[in-house]
């Protein structure tokens, strides 16, 4: 909705992490994982051709358009399911 948005950075530390979903079984946060990004895809599939290649300003990535931020949540998103990829299922 707004002509240039600000994406700020949001990853919590590891303090943060292990505090908040350490004792948590991989399961539970596998199956959160899976609904968020379920919304998330089904807010993008919603987006017309023209808001794929509006602008903001990400804290990290500087200027960029929705599909490069896409693309940035993309790789991060399988950094952190590499780093679970050695937890117990």
């Amino acid at each position: 909705r707004e002509e240039h948005p600000h994406w700020a950075l949001w990853d919590p530390d590891q303090y943060e992490w292990d505090a908040d979903f350490g004792a948590t079984d991989i399961n539970v946060l596998l199956d959160a994982f899976d609904f968020l990004r379920g919304q998330t895809c089904r807010y993008l599939r919603g987006l017309a051709r023209e808001d794929w290649t509006r602008h903001g300003t990400h804290d990290t990535f500087g200027e960029i358009d929705v599909a490069g931020l896409m693309r940035e949540a993309l790789k991060h998103d399988q950094e952190h399911l590499a780093t679970l990829s050695g937890a117990q299922l």
